[in-house]
């Protein structure tokens, strides 16, 4: 396709702003949605308008169907080994604090560990410093080089018997740096840690087969893969014992 039939597809990318065509560059905060979601979207608000999973009229049903063959696709594209893994937020932020809330509530106690590294967004140090907190656990840094990648030689001196879980960006959001996903699984796992992936940014870029990289828990927006706003996705590959994940937390 030419650049200007994908420029069409974005409704967007037509206007004009302080009298030039947009050039729109804000993608890694959020991007813009093309015709076929937006579609979809006015279809859904039309005609299937109707709270899912609390209702047995006809709207209420397909409307649940609507959401429901949406976690498939899901499953689909990450490559979870179930449906039932797939756990829909209101984004990113919410999906890590659910993962800090309920697996630090079930598993870690006081005295435990949890890593998070230098790079990490915000929202990937916040949680983690507030469960620490709550739970009387130890927050660990894994440090960054001089030249802005993870010094992945430092983990093995970080983990412990106590470390619970280490939380890491798939892609940096600062840096645009990819780290190495699967050698950071393999290193804590064989530590017995678990490993969640930030994919914010990563899933646009380079996808994830969570099967693959073996990651535990993968966190990521729909708003950054041209879906509506305010959707979120954490993927909990885990069989956690009850009170854990995987639970059902429905987008608001």
């Amino acid at each position: 396709m030419r650049v200007e039939e994908i420029r069409e597809l974005f409704p967007g990318l037509g206007q004009t702003v302080y009298g030039r065509p947009l050039v729109y560059f804000d993608n890694a905060a959020t991007a813009m949605r093309p015709v076929s979601v937006l579609e979809k979207w006015r279809e859904l608000s039309s005609f299937h308008n109707s709270n899912i999973h609390r209702a047995v009229h006809k709207l209420a049903a397909d409307a649940t169907q609507e959401y429901e063959k949406t976690r498939d696709f899901v499953k689909e594209y990450i490559n979870a080994g179930g449906r039932e893994e797939v756990i829909f937020t209101s984004g990113t932020t919410a999906a890590i604090n659910l993962v800090a809330f309920c697996f630090g509530e079930a598993f870690v106690n006081q005295g435990d560990e949890i890593i998070v590294s230098e790079e990490e967004h915000h929202s990937n140090i916040v949680p983690w410093q507030m469960m620490c907190s709550r739970k009387g656990a130890v927050l660990k840094v894994l440090p960054v080089t001089d030249d802005g990648h993870l010094d992945i030689s430092a983990l093995g001196g970080l983990l412990t018997p106590r470390t619970k879980l280490l939380a890491v960006t798939q892609i940096s959001n600062t840096l645009g740096i990819k780290n190495p996903i699967k050698e950071i699984v393999n290193i804590c796992h064989s530590n017995n840690c678990y490993v969640l992936a930030d994919g914010a940014q990563g899933i646009v870029h380079e996808g994830m087969d969570v099967r693959a990289d073996d990651v535990d828990f993968y966190v990521f927006s729909g708003h950054k893969i041209y879906g509506r706003p305010e959707r979120g996705c954490c993927t909990a590959r885990r069989n956690f014992s009850t009170g854990c994940l995987p639970i059902w937390a429905e987008a608001r």
